[in-house]
């Protein structure tokens, strides 16, 4: 009996967080991207709250009648050779498709936020400043590299 309750709350935990980290991150593109305003985010929060639930809850149930113990954990054990594609379909999958539209959703809201930071700096007060010298932080062109130019450890000598 122990091993099923460990076994459920692991699929619980596994595909709850993944169900749930896709939902915010579409709350994220809806509010960032979209401008979405908060009254009518309101009328959508059940869509992120009961699909991750419901799906969490259906595939840690599912497994109940299979789980055994391993030692120090509580598993699916492996099908055979034959059925192994359902562990593909049932599990990687969706969990392949839900981290891969996380990571969209999140190229989507950056690209806004940079698109956006580039129109922005038409407005910023830079050529009303005149007391910068050469030697100043905000003149320094070695702040502007991309992040993979910068070796973690530059910011000890400055």
């Amino acid at each position: 009996l122990t091993c099923e309750i460990s076994g459920f709350f692991m699929q619980l935990g596994l595909f709850g967080s993944t169900g749930y980290n896709f939902a915010l991150s579409v709350y994220y593109v809806l509010v960032i991207v979209n401008s979405v305003p908060e009254f009518k985010i309101k009328t959508l929060r059940k869509y992120f709250h009961i699909p991750p639930i419901v799906i969490a809850l259906a595939f840690g149930g599912a497994g109940i009648p299979f789980y055994d113990n391993l030692i120090m954990i509580c598993h699916v054990p492996p099908y055979p050779e034959d059925e192994k594609y359902l562990v593909y379909v049932l599990v990687v999958v969706p969990i392949l498709l839900a981290l891969a539209g996380c990571m969209l959703n999140m190229a989507r809201i950056y690209w806004t936020v940079r698109k956006q930071s580039h129109a922005s700096r038409k407005w910023t007060m830079s050529g009303a400043i005149s007391s910068r010298t050469p030697n100043d932080d905000r003149n320094n062109n070695s702040n502007n590299h991309p992040i993979w130019r910068i070796p973690p450890w530059k910011h000890l000598w400055q």
